[in-house]
C-alpha cells in the first residue's frame, strides 16, 4: 500500500511539473524499484542546415570559406555555371551549386580560389585531396552542439543521406566508422 501511495504522489508531482513519463528510469533498490527523473540523453540536439557553395575547377571541389578577398578588380580567369542544386556536388569544371557568381581566378594562397560573387570576391579552399569527393551526394553547413564538444559548432560536411543528426557528426568526429553509418566527412568545424 506505501508503494502505491508513493508511486501515486510521484506521479502527481511528475504531471504537476510537465516531466513526461520517457524521463522516469527505475534503479532497483533491497525493496523493489524505485521512480527517479533522469536527463534523456538520448534526446537528440537541434541541428540548423543550410546550403554549402562549391566550385569544380580544374577537376577539384573548393568550398566558401566565408572570407572576403579585397580586390580592387574585377578580371576573372574563367566563368561558373550553377549545374547543381544548392546541397548537390558540382560534377564538371566550372560549375558551381550556387547562383550570382561572375566568373572565378586562382588565389595568391596555395589550395585557393577567388570567385566574383555579386560585387564582392569570396575565398574557396580546396578540399582535402586525400578524401575522393565524389563519392559523395551533398555538401552542407550544419550547425549544432555535439554531446562531444557541448559548444555550439558550424560544420561543413559532405555526405550521402541530408537527414544528419548530431549524434551522427560526434559519429564522424569520433571516427567511428562501425557507427557512421550515414557516410559522413567532416571537411572544416568552427566553433561559433
Amino acid at each position: 500500500m506505501k508503494k502505491i501511495l508513493l508511486l501515486a504522489a510521484i506521479f502527481v508531482c511528475l504531471c504537476a511539473s510537465g516531466c513526461k513519463l520517457s524521463d522516469i528510469s527505475t534503479i532497483g533498490e533491497a525493496d523493489g524499484p524505485a521512480g527517479i527523473i533522469t536527463n534523456d540523453a538520448n534526446t537528440p540536439a537541434a541541428i540548423d542546415k543550410e546550403p554549402l557553395r562549391l566550385i569544380r575547377i580544374d577537376g577539384s571541389l573548393y568550398y566558401d570559406t566565408d572570407l572576403d578577398f579585397h580586390s580592387d578588380g574585377t578580371v576573372t580567369e574563367g566563368q561558373l555555371t550553377k549545374s547543381a542544386s544548392n546541397f548537390e556536388l558540382p560534377k564538371g569544371d566550372g560549375e558551381c551549386n550556387f547562383s550570382g557568381s561572375s566568373g572565378y581566378r586562382h588565389g595568391s594562397e596555395s589550395n585557393t580560389i577567388y570567385v566574383l560573387i555579386g560585387d564582392e570576391w569570396e575565398t574557396f579552399r580546396r578540399i582535402d585531396a586525400a578524401v575522393n569527393p565524389d563519392t559523395y551526394r551533398y555538401c552542407l553547413k550544419a550547425e549544432t552542439k555535439v554531446p562531444l564538444t557541448d559548444k555550439e559548432t558550424e560544420y561543413l560536411l559532405l555526405a550521402n543521406d541530408l537527414n544528419i543528426s548530431a549524434s551522427d557528426i560526434e559519429k564522424a568526429l569520433a571516427k567511428d566508422s562501425s557507427g557512421n553509418s550515414k557516410n559522413i566527412f567532416i571537411i572544416s568545424a568552427e566553433n561559433s
